[in-house]
């Protein structure tokens, strides 16, 4: 039983690490269609991801954005792009964890609630919205000139098929950090393999909850939360507060094994 445990726990870990890996690459690929001249080194893109994450623990809002601006401009990434980069990072996390937890969960969970498929659908209709090149050009380059600083000008953003292509970064990078949450329930309780999707969806939605609400340290109480409701539909209460705890757990030593690993 204790190495069957073992087992499922690093697996959990292993699919942590390659949501880091992809995430961290993810919003490489968002920097360099911005800055497409610039030299950006994938292992240096990575290590800049892990060190920030840190920030999100915080109190107050998430420091995470302004603790990757620190560290970028450690490794030579400053400039306004970098900074509109993490935005439209965080816009689109958000927009793709709500796509892909909509989908899961609506395709593989029974009796859903109402009031879920209402925020998703709303969350990524105001994502949708805020995200595409005129609207957020204009918003952008607003807080620019407020701040008096030189616009940026609109071929250099994101187009559509461009905002679609990180959207599939993003879900790949979610089933993983998913697969890895279902390891872990795995690891203290038995829960079959058809349900991983279920698990993926759950999770996805728990994370983008957590994001929404940014004074929140690193969705503290906002993600446990969700992810009670959400598991209450295969195990009972007291079974649902321990794994979201034991969710919160993994995750930080998640992120302590990423940063000791690069």
């Amino acid at each position: 039983a204790l190495s069957r445990c073992l087992s499922a726990l690093s697996f959990s870990l292993v699919f942590f690490f390659i949501y880091t890996v992809v995430a961290a690459l993810a919003w490489r690929k968002i920097f360099m269609i911005l800055e497409p001249g610039k030299i950006i080194p994938r292992f240096s893109v990575i290590r800049v991801f892990v060190y920030s994450a840190f920030g999100k623990y915080l109190p107050g809002i998430s420091w995470a954005p302004f603790a990757r601006l620190y560290f970028g401009k450690k490794c030579g990434f400053g400039g306004k792009k970098f900074a509109v980069s993490i935005i439209y990072e965080n816009f689109i996390i958000i927009i793709s964890s709500f796509l892909l937890s909509l989908f899961l969960l609506g395709v593989f969970l029974k009796n859903s609630s109402p009031g879920f498929y209402l925020v998703a659908i709303v969350s990524i209709i105001i994502g949708l919205v805020l995200i595409h090149p005129k609207i957020f050009y204009n918003m952008v380059n607003f807080i620019l000139v407020a701040f008096k600083r030189e616009v940026i000008t609109r071929n250099e953003f994101l187009k559509v098929k461009d905002i679609a292509t990180i959207i599939c970064y993003y879900f790949f990078a979610y089933a993983s950090l998913g697969a890895g949450f279902y390891f872990l329930i795995r690891s203290f309780f038995y829960l079959s393999a058809f349900n991983i999707p279920v698990m993926m969806g759950v999770y996805a939605l728990a994370l983008a909850s957590g994001i929404i609400v940014i004074f929140a340290p690193s969705g503290l109480g906002i993600r446990e939360a969700v992810l009670v409701a959400g598991l209450s539909f295969y195990f009972s209460l007291e079974s649902a507060v321990f794994i979201s705890v034991m969710a919160r757990i993994w995750s930080t030593a998640g992120e302590i094994a990423s940063f000791v690993v690069i």
